[in-house]
């Protein structure tokens, strides 16, 4: 059965992939569910709550309010919210239950725009989708409404894409600067859009000299703003002391399992090779999430059921295995037992952060 995990947790879904690049720009985030989904949001898929604020509120459906289809206690309820904090924007972000009812999410947008006279963002994502093409939705659709301005382009400043505690598996950009800063053409200053970096910056998007795209969910956005602006962007992901380490390391192995976030995998395999001498390994990037063409490679695996990851590894007779410890799960004893596992975590699949020394 297709998307069957019986073995390993459930991904973050696109729910929370939407509320993930919404977080910390201010705007009003309303969960259309009766509370369950946001709980998990809040629980699960977010680590931010330590140390940032977000006026997130779950609608809280009941069912009446759900078979009847009570838009305007939802917009009640979010104009009262508004007159409280002062929102950039309103979103109302889908969860399985306004989609089995067939919400129409343009109408309610409509409806609740005229009552605040705020920006409002609809999002009709059902919870059954992966949190990667939330987080390619809300991208889009930020930069699409709030870069609208030509600007003058500033000499060293860049734009990064698809930076969340999702794929990065901590809740700053801090370390993802240090990295970009110790590349070579070190940029003289750095918008990592979504992630310490706040609303503002979406308006400034148009004066960046380019943009890095350290995922594939920001790889929409930043077509958009290359057709907008004529900004270009590169596919990369500045890899830490840490992680050159661990592609050090995996790089005495013959045949090597990379299964993360595309972007990320991919540098890792790129050093990897540069690594390796004399003989260079079979290398196979493979992923539960997006696999854009552009980056793949002959024999790069787009996952969708345990069994194809267990086929992966028999298969392949992969020998190292780095990914997330969670995988492991997914494997028979006597597959596991012959594989060493380099860990690299990915939030979105087992919740755990990076340690201090991969970042």
């Amino acid at each position: 059965m297709r998307g069957l995990l019986k073995r390993l947790a459930p991904f973050a879904p696109d729910s929370s992939g939407v509320v993930s690049a919404l977080y910390e720009l201010e705007g009003l985030l309303v969960i259309c569910d009766a509370g369950g989904c946001t709980g998990n949001y809040c629980g699960f898929d977010e680590p931010r709550w330590k140390e940032k604020k977000c006026a997130l509120f779950s609608a809280g459906l009941r069912d009446m309010d759900a078979i009847l289809g009570r838009d305007d206690r939802l917009v009640e309820k979010a104009v009262a919210a508004a007159k409280l904090i002062n929102p950039r924007f309103l979103a109302i972000i889908g969860t399985p239950v306004p989609c089995v009812i067939a919400t129409d999410f343009t109408g309610l947008g409509r409806l609740a725009e005229k009552k605040l006279g705020l920006p409002t963002l609809t999002f009709a994502t059902t919870g059954t989708k992966l949190y990667d093409e939330g987080l390619s939705l809300a991208y889009t659709r930020l930069f699409d409404l709030f870069a609208q301005k030509e600007q003058a382009v500033v000499s060293g400043r860049i734009g990064v894409l698809g930076a969340s505690p999702l794929d990065l598996g901590e809740s700053s950009a801090h370390h993802l600067r240090q990295n970009l800063q110790n590349a070579q053409n070190a940029p003289s200053e750095i918008l990592s859009h979504g992630l310490d970096c706040g609303f503002q910056a979406l308006s400034e998007a148009a004066s960046c000299e380019r943009n890095l795209v350290i995922a594939p969910s920001g790889l929409a956005c930043a077509k958009l703003l290359q057709e907008r602006f004529g900004t270009p962007y590169t596919l990369d992901y500045p890899l830490s002391p840490g992680l050159q380490a661990l592609a050090k390391e995996a790089a005495h192995y013959s045949r090597i399992a990379i299964i993360h976030q595309q972007v990320l995998a991919c540098a890792l395999r790129r050093a990897l090779y540069a690594y390796a001498k004399p003989q260079k390994p079979e290398v196979t990037v493979a992923s539960f999430f997006t696999l854009l063409e552009e980056l793949s490679e002959t024999g790069d695996q787009h996952l969708e059921t345990e069994d194809a990851l267990r086929g992966l590894i028999e298969e392949h007779e992969i020998e190292c295995l780095v990914g997330d410890a969670m995988f492991v799960r997914a494997l028979s004893q006597s597959l596991s037992s012959k594989l060493r596992v380099l860990e690299l975590p990915h939030f979105a699949v087992s919740g755990s952060l990076m340690p201090q020394g991969l970042c």
